[in-house]
């Protein structure tokens, strides 16, 4: 595939007026990529994470982290890559699709869908819950809403727009950060972490935390999916990625660092609020302190929810352009260049999943959703670069591979692992009993060759680096 800028939204093999019915204005550059990585995310940094504590303890979850944090270095590592051969709105669904076929793409985007959707739902819950502590006499919940619907307007308007409001609301977000350890600095004493009992169901507890810790970096991967709209990918892509993962895993790191050692880990799960909850034992006489942080940190929540809404927006936009979902999805709007429709009915469905569930089960179901699309993705990019080696001796095969099948391995057993220890197997058989049957019944019947996703899977092999 050529890395000619021109040809990246639509290659030659597409007709003119495809463009204008399907294709999407290059606006966004690495800086916006960084504010949409970062502010996608960072909202993690101050809510959900704490419940994980409760499995594991606080140096379990210590551990829970740095191992997330690795596997989140590995994974965007393979995304950029995807994104820079591949840059379509499809993101996971092109690079399933490419390499291994029609319904494991399929299943990736859908995977992907409600990695997304109930994230922001959960994210919904937490503004609800910041908007109480902020205005308590207020109908909160048509607040968090309000909220909502703004963002989605925003995101109709044009991403470029709703780009720049993400890369202010970033910056806004990371000032907020900064205040938060700039005011708990003195109250570090790394005995408390070893007050409590330090971790808390062995390997099974450090196990159960992971979906909170998956919390910290969860739908990062959502740079690729605006790939189309990027402005030079193969340079930008990378660089987006790179610095995303770099910010977000430092202060993550620094955070919990503070926390865990300022106060009790029971004082830290009696709240949805961790950070300013620490602020106020640091700084319990500085309202003013207290305010402005409270005021920031929604502001993370704002961020956290205009990203989420950008990542299942151009998910569900690709699937429907390529027939997996209903046409209606991918109609773009002739002044805009928007997927209003993508943007707006799925949100709508997000804000009633925030009034139905709590953010604990949206958290656990949006990771476990994530890490089940992450299998095929790694399994793409292991097949794509067996494609570029040729390695006929079985033994040299599994010696150079062996990472990648050893990590594939393991996210199966974990995911495999949680859902039963959760006791979700019967809500897991009948979403996948649907998603399934949709396919089979509906979706492989209106596959449009025409998309761009569906044009490449018939190109020659790509090339790696």
């Amino acid at each position: 595939m050529k890395d000619n800028e021109n040809e990246i939204l639509i290659t030659q093999k597409q007709i003119d007026n495809y463009y204008n019915k399907f294709g999407l204005n290059k606006t966004l550059s690495s800086l916006h990529l960084w504010g949409l990585g970062v502010g996608t995310v960072i909202g993690g940094t101050f809510f959900g994470w704490n419940y994980g504590l409760e499995e594991s303890g606080p140096v379990g979850f210590i551990f829970s982290t740095i191992m997330v944090t690795l596997f989140y270095i590995f994974i965007t590592r393979i995304f950029y890559k995807f994104s820079i051969l591949l840059p379509y709105a499809g993101g996971p669904y092109a690079y399933v699709r490419k390499e291994l076929g029609k319904f494991e793409g399929y299943l990736a985007g859908v995977f992907t869908v409600v990695e997304f959707l109930f994230a922001a739902s959960a994210v919904t819950i937490s503004i609800n819950s910041y908007l109480i502590n902020i205005f308590p006499d207020s109908s909160n919940i048509n607040l968090a809403a309000g909220v909502y619907l703004f963002f989605l307007i925003m995101h109709i308007i044009g991403i470029k727009n709703s780009a720049i409001i993400e890369l202010i609301m970033t910056g806004i977000s990371i000032s907020a950060l900064i205040l938060f350890i700039m005011g708990t600095y003195n109250s570090i004493d790394l005995t408390n972490i070893l007050i409590e009992t330090p971790i808390i169901g062995g390997y099974n507890g450090i196990i159960k935390s992971i979906p909170y810790t998956l919390w910290f970096y969860l739908c990062i991967e959502g740079i690729s999916l605006s790939a189309e709209e990027t402005k030079n990918p193969s340079t930008n892509m990378k660089l987006g990625f790179r610095y995303s993962i770099l910010t977000v895993s430092v202060f993550n790191f620094i955070v919990v660092m503070i926390c865990l050692s300022s106060v009790n880990m029971k004082y830290l799960l009696s709240n949805d609020y961790p950070l300013y909850s620490v602020l106020k034992v640091s700084q319990p006489n500085d309202k003013v302190l207290l305010s402005v942080f409270s005021f920031l940190a929604l502001i993370s929540l704002f961020s956290c929810l205009n990203g989420m809404i950008n990542g299942y927006s151009r998910q569900i936009f690709s699937l429907s352009r390529a027939g997996y979902l209903p046409k209606i999805f991918s109609r773009i709007h002739s002044i805009t260049k928007t997927p209003y429709l993508a943007i707006l009915v799925p949100g709508i469905v997000g804000i009633i999943l925030s009034t139905t569930l709590n953010a604990n089960n949206l958290i656990f179901i949006a990771s476990i959703a994530s890490i089940s699309m992450f299998i095929f993705v790694i399994h793409s990019y292991t097949k794509l670069k067996e494609n570029n080696f040729e390695i006929n001796n079985k033994y040299k095969k599994w010696k150079n591979f062996l990472g990648l099948y050893m990590t594939n391995a393991i996210i199966v057993i974990y995911v495999l692992y949680s859902i039963i220890s959760k006791g979700k197997v019967l809500q897991v058989l009948i979403f996948s009993s649907i998603i399934i049957l949709y396919y089979f019944l509906f979706s492989r019947r209106f596959i449009i060759n025409d998309a761009p996703e569906e044009m490449e899977s018939k190109e020659d092999i790509l090339e790696i680096n």
